[in-house]
């Protein structure tokens, strides 16, 4: 039998195991087993290898179906294995974890799945603080609460401003662009955009092209989902989505022409909302300067009402 196709048969009977026989088992005996096809599959032992996460995690998912055996879930993964010294489980973990965010109710994301995920995201395993991260985009588009979204936005706040750690500001970037699309039209347009127009503008000062480059390349792919957006407030898009869009042209030259063409386009939409004039080539030509975070606070977010003057 080729390797591959072990891999997949042994996917298929784990899924059967855990969702038809392990199912039927006592809560104890599901922890327990949980518990140690978990290591196997992060360790790659007996056979199991880190392909088998997926279907570990759809697995998971089924079992939370039940509501008595979600919270032996929540607390074997959030407490008793969500800090193993192992980082490869860590990772498994906190894949599971992300997975089954949109099964969970308010007060298990707020008491459980929080404080565990930002406890994360200052791991000394990259792949485990990435997805830590990520999972703040799932947590921001599963949850209507408010109480969920204005937890994470706390805690979003800080690793927006982190200036020191390109790599955390890589995945702050990417978590935001992955929420725009399906998050709540307040999150997108009193937070998510105009911390990334906030981080684009600091990107612009980075001397270093990789890294600069980078960054504007993941505000690119959350943006460009964006394009054609309407029921947009005029303050916003003239403060902030085509000064966003005008420092990202800054960068075009480091990438493919279609860049360039698509955020040309993208700005022609946007101003045709406004009615706003076009930007002059000095004005594509360098970063649009105004969005330090103390003016985000006391005159963007101001006009949506979101902060005021003592923020």
């Amino acid at each position: 039998m080729k390797v591959g196709e072990d891999k997949l048969k042994r996917g298929r009977v784990l899924q059967l195991y855990l969702a038809g026989v392990v199912g039927s088992l006592d809560d104890k005996e599901v922890i327990s087993c949980l518990r140690d096809i978990t290591v196997h599959i992060s360790l790659e032992e007996r056979q199991w290898t880190r392909d088998h996460v997926p279907v570990l995690k759809e697995s998971v998912k089924l079992l939370c179906k039940t509501p008595e055996r979600k919270a032996d879930i929540l607390q074997l993964y959030c407490q008793q294995m969500g800090h193993h010294k192992a980082p490869a489980i860590r990772q498994t973990v906190i894949t599971i974890i992300t997975g089954i965010i949109p099964q969970l109710n308010t007060q298990e994301l707020l008491s459980k799945v929080i404080p565990y995920v930002s406890s994360l995201n200052t791991d000394t395993d990259r792949v485990v603080q990435t997805a830590s991260i990520m999972a703040y985009a799932s947590l921001i588009t599963s949850s209507p609460d408010l109480s969920v979204i204005n937890k994470v936005q706390s805690l979003l706040e800080p690793l927006c401003e982190e200036t020191n750690n390109h790599n955390v500001k890589c995945d702050v970037v990417r978590a935001l662009a992955a929420a725009i699309p399906a998050a709540s039209a307040d999150f997108r347009d009193t937070f998510a955009l105009p911390h990334l127009a906030m981080i684009v503008e600091e990107n612009a000062k980075n001397v270093n092209n990789k890294e600069r480059r980078e960054i504007a390349k993941f505000v690119f792919e959350g943006i460009r989902l964006f394009s054609g957006a309407r029921g947009l407030e005029h303050e916003l898009i003239i403060g902030v989505v085509l000064p966003l869009i005008k420092m990202l042209l800054n960068e075009a030259d480091g990438f493919e022409p279609s860049y360039r063409s698509f955020l040309t386009q993208m700005f022609s939409e946007m101003e045709g909302l406004t009615k706003v004039a076009p930007p002059t080539q000095e004005e594509t030509g360098r970063a649009s300067g105004g969005f330090t975070n103390e003016r985000l606070k006391r005159g963007l977010f101001n006009t949506f009402g979101k902060f005021n003057n003592n923020t």
